[in-house]
């Protein structure tokens, strides 16, 4: 259990700036509950959202 607490805020923190990032619902790190199989969806669904457009890079992506 502590290991999953401790687990969860090292991944939680720089995971909830990446959902931020790209629009995703925070409410996927909830996945992190499920160690091993959380933390590969939470990548999936990171991986293959698409990723909106950087208005500092001219709109590239």
């Amino acid at each position: 259990m502590l290991v999953t607490l401790l687990m969860y805020f090292i991944l939680g923190i720089p995971l909830w700036r990446i959902c931020q990032r790209t629009a995703t619902s925070p409410a996927v790190l909830l996945l992190l509950l499920f160690p091993v199989v959380g933390f590969g969806l939470i990548l999936a669904i990171i991986a293959f959202r698409q990723w909106p457009a950087n208005p500092e890079n001219g709109g590239l992506r």
